[in-house]
């Protein structure tokens, strides 16, 4: 059986609306989302925290000692709640269910990052 994102990998439905297959439309969505990720640390400054950036920009944080995952709001969750219509609740258990797919080693605690510290975590790691 494929994953998630082996089916993503081997569909033409990337980068395109699919109106009539709004669950291929959000797996599509979210794959672009983890595409090229790139991971950093500061075990330092955040001692509990590994990030993942793309193109410098937050994407996602998982705080290892509270066991929460987060995700920015901007560039991640504004995606299913605004571009494809998904209510709070909805967008919390598809992001949990995909993300756990995805980031395997990680029990998720789905949440979304301020503003504020998106932007904190970016200037942080520039």
């Amino acid at each position: 059986m494929n994953t998630l994102f082996e089916h993503q990998r081997n569909t033409a439905l990337i980068g395109s609306k699919d109106y009539n297959n709004p669950q291929a439309e959000k797996e599509a969505a979210i794959y672009a989302l983890l595409k090229n990720l790139k991971v950093k640390t500061d075990r330092k400054n955040y001692p509990h925290s590994i990030f993942w950036f793309k193109d410098n920009q937050y994407m996602f944080e998982y705080d290892e000692q509270q066991k929460y995952f987060w995700c920015s709001y901007l560039l991640v969750w504004s995606v299913f709640e605004k571009e494809l219509n998904m209510d709070f609740a909805d967008t919390e258990l598809f992001l949990r269910n995909a993300l756990s797919q995805h980031f395997r080693r990680i029990t998720l605690k789905a949440n979304f990052a301020s503003i504020k510290s998106s932007l904190q975590a970016e200037k942080h790691f520039k």
